[in-house]
């Protein structure tokens, strides 16, 4: 949505095409993937009864989906020494950008396999802060539109100003997923460490 207006605005027709694309296909799993029953809902006010997630995008689907947001970030710095057309794209998929490289960061110290799977995203440790399945991922749709709104308003600040804020927003955004605690020595998974 976000990449749609910034396109939009800039003027940028392939970022555009290439983001409502991608925006109507994944709207399409929304009904299926949103845990809404954890939101209060009945399970008889769902339409088919589903209460959990029915349909899966798997591997693959979720692969492509971030080469096509990565290519669509990319299509945002035709303009060489835009500090703006660099990073506003970023700041819209900076949670899976953090998520990823938490990932790889604990695969590295934990010498792990860099395919080898975890229960330590950001996801999975908001939901085991006790907000459950609903409210973890309403809180990460939360923090994606205000991150999405950030990068709009960066498009009217000076360059100055942009590095700030990305600067803020990082640290803000790497502060509370130690807080959750997505990155640990393995000395600190033992009892008592």
């Amino acid at each position: 949505f976000f990449f749609a207006i910034l396109a939009s605005g800039q003027g940028n027709t392939p970022a555009l095409v290439l983001a409502m694309a991608v925006l109507g296909t994944t709207l399409g799993f929304l009904p299926y993937n949103l845990p809404i029953s954890d939101f209060g809902f009945r399970i008889s006010d769902l339409p088919q009864g589903k209460a959990r997630a029915a349909i899966f995008m798997g591997d693959s689907g979720s692969l492509f989906l971030g080469f096509a947001l990565a290519s669509i970030a990319i299509l945002f710095t035709d303009r060489p020494y835009d500090l703006v057309a660099f990073i506003a794209p970023l700041i819209v998929i900076s949670i899976p950008i953090l998520d990823t490289a938490l990932a790889i960061l604990r695969r590295l110290i934990h010498v792990e396999g860099p395919f080898s799977g975890d229960r330590q995203h950001l996801y999975d440790l908001l939901a085991g802060t006790g907000l459950g399945n609903g409210r973890a991922v309403l809180m990460i749709y939360l923090t994606s539109l205000m991150l999405g709104t950030l990068s709009l308003v960066m498009i009217r600040l000076t360059p100055v100003s942009v590095a700030l804020l990305a600067t803020g927003i990082v640290t803000i955004l790497c502060l509370v997923a130690i807080r959750l605690g997505a990155v640990r020595h393995p000395a600190s998974r033992l009892p008592g460490g």
